[in-house]
């Protein structure tokens, strides 16, 4: 169960269309992931609440339980502590359970389960165990659901080694590093961005048993003045942003982490590098001890004398969420601020 940074360089260029994908919305990828886990492996089995409604939590889990039947596909109560230590001893016990967790939040609620003993036993028995689980949730903002429902806790889990956190930005990646997080032999979150999954609409995505490996950021686009890093719903923004750029002669790179622990450091070092200029933007965290904080620290310590200007970074701000969906919207950084922060860097 290594967690050392896999040898890969950023590729260069946005994820094509290839001859056997089919264009999926981003949660018909996810759900195909799951059909195609545990089709594989019989001791993949999915637990959650809602996993056995009809709309199987925003349509993930639809077809499982017909399937799978209903010792695969487990209705859980209304306890996340209780959920945490089921799936950590069930992965102990040699089966790869997938939560699926819609409120992400209540994650506080098994950290002892998930972080004093998942993802430190393979280290304190020497490698004789594993604890193969997998948590998928969504993630962020949604429709005015206050600060209890709405955060994203990647910078929150950063610091604790012995796990691993994906955030996908297309439907492809969707699949592709969900199945790579449930045949993985640590713990691994995925976070799925809520506005990312309704803006994506219908993508390409492979046939079949495709992952994405950890730690494998990609261009999303390429450009020579300034690099954007960024994951997740942050692509979508940095894309708008590049064009709306692109009218004054502006040129942005933007590159997506795809995961953020284990991040892809050379591959930021590369980007960072060909520009010499970057902007890192985080619309789902904080600024202080966050995934934009370690990512600025990353720069300057291997880059600063290639740096033309300081790292900028744009995160949300240090305040709670607000319920009403006015001041949500004027929470949350959007294309302006991103924009703003790309020509500051320029000066």
């Amino acid at each position: 169960m290594s967690l050392e940074q896999p040898k890969m360089d950023v590729s260069d260029a946005a994820p094509h269309a290839v001859a056997d994908a089919r264009n999926l919305t981003y949660i018909e990828a996810v759900n195909e992931a799951l059909h195609l886990a545990m089709d594989q492996d019989p001791d993949v089995f999915v637990i959650g609440q809602n996993v056995t409604d009809e709309t199987g939590v925003f349509g993930s889990c639809i077809g499982l339980l017909e399937r799978f039947g209903p010792k695969r596909v487990v209705e859980a109560p209304l306890s996340e502590a209780a959920t945490g230590g089921w799936i950590t001893g069930a992965a102990i016990r040699g089966k790869r359970p997938v939560l699926i967790l819609n409120r992400p939040d209540f994650l506080f609620l098994m950290m002892d389960q998930l972080l004093n003993h998942a993802n430190k036993w393979h280290y304190m028995f020497n490698g004789q165990l594993k604890v193969p689980l997998t948590v998928w949730a969504p993630v962020a903002r949604g429709w005015g659901t206050g600060c209890q429902h709405t955060q994203a806790l990647h910078g929150v889990l950063l610091p604790f080694p012995g796990l691993k956190m994906a955030t996908p930005a297309t439907a492809a990646d969707g699949k592709g590093l969900l199945l790579e997080a449930i045949f993985d032999d640590n713990p691994c979150f995925v976070f799925d961005h809520r506005w990312a999954m309704r803006k994506a609409g219908k993508q390409p995505v492979e046939t079949g048993d495709i992952r994405v490996p950890f730690a494998s950021a990609t261009l999303a686009r390429d450009g020579q003045d300034v690099t954007v890093i960024t994951f997740g719903h942050g692509v979508f923004v940095a894309r708008e942003a590049a064009e709306e750029l692109a009218a004054d002669g502006i040129s942005l790179q933007i590159l997506d982490l795809r995961s953020v622990k284990p991040m892809d450091r050379q591959g930021i070092c590369k980007a960072v590098r060909g520009t010499g200029r970057a902007v890192v933007f985080d619309d789902t965290g904080w600024a202080q001890g966050g995934t934009s904080a370690e990512i600025s620290a990353l720069i300057h310590e291997k880059l600063f004398k290639v740096l033309k200007a300081p790292v900028r970074r744009v995160t949300c701000p240090d305040a709670p969420t607000p319920s009403s969906f006015v001041l949500e919207a004027a929470y949350y950084p959007g294309i302006d601020q991103l924009i703003g922060a790309v020509r500051d860097c320029l000066g």
